[in-house]
């Protein structure tokens, strides 16, 4: 049986409102609804319900999330993304290290605060 623990996401030092789509920790893994963190990030997604899967775009990149997979496409290359995402009230959570990372941002975890911190690069780069 797993715990599931709800945490606080934090992005460039705020606190993001997620209304009830609420980040969570499981199994050692910090999953994010993917749309609702790459909005707030500036990227776009789009689902393609015919083909089973979400589209990330962001700065040039392009992320494809196939539907119950641990491998995304970045950029045309498979790539492990460390757990599946997990479709849950209409929308699809994503491991944070992953997605932050492939989106140039930083990220940790404070166990103590429960929270999940993200930082973007804001230079542009």
């Amino acid at each position: 049986m797993s715990f599931i623990l709800y945490v606080l996401l934090l992005m460039n030092g705020q606190t993001v409102d997620v209304g009830h789509f609420k980040p969570y920790l499981v199994n050692g893994v910090v999953r994010v609804p993917l749309r609702l963190f790459a909005e707030k990030a500036g990227a776009t997604v789009k689902y393609e319900s015919y083909r089973h899967q979400a589209i990330l775009q962001f700065k040039g990149k392009t992320i494809v999330f196939p539907d119950n997979s641990e491998v995304a496409i970045v950029d045309g290359q498979r790539v492990n993304i460390g757990a599946t995402p997990i479709k849950n009230d209409n929308s699809r959570y994503v491991p944070v290290r992953f997605l932050a990372e492939e989106m140039n941002m930083t990220v940790s975890f404070d166990a103590v605060k429960k929270s999940v911190k993200v930082q973007q690069d804001l230079t542009g780069k």
